[in-house]
């Protein structure tokens, strides 16, 4: 028996791009940081859409998504794990009681069916058995 944890995430906090903007807003002339601008701006409309606003949360999400999906394949090979032991386990059950029926039946004189080849000898002329009485 197991569990599954299943976690939830808050959604992350994109209050530091704006703070960011609001910052490098004073700057704006400058071409590299007008460019910033633009990308900070580009990642709160798409935090704004539910999307990853940057790069580290979209790593972060697919992580998150990688670790969910192993877990499933895992409690999958687990549980085939499990009923592969359970049928090897029966296996061995029912062999063993089928040798131990057949030892009683031949402890008894009755008919055991042997897997091994008759010990009569052979004649070497004809090819056929020959029958041995003492």
């Amino acid at each position: 028996m197991g569990f599954r944890y299943v976690a939830s995430y808050r959604p992350t906090d994109t209050a530091f791009l704006e703070r960011l903007r609001e910052r490098l807003e004073r700057f704006r002339a400058v071409p590299p940081v007008r460019a910033l601008l633009a990308e900070v701006r580009l990642a709160e409309e798409r935090a704004a859409r539910g999307e990853p606003a940057h790069y580290a949360e979209m790593i972060v999400r697919l992580m998150r998504v990688a670790i969910a999906r192993n877990t499933v394949l895992e409690e999958r090979l687990a549980a085939e794990r499990d009923t592969s032991v359970a049928e090897l386990q029966r296996l061995r059950d029912e062999v063993i009681s089928r040798r131990s029926t057949r030892r009683r039946s031949a402890d008894r004189g009755h008919y055991a069916p042997s897997s091994r080849r008759s010990s009569r000898p052979r004649s070497s002329r004809s090819g056929t058995t020959a029958t041995f009485r003492a």
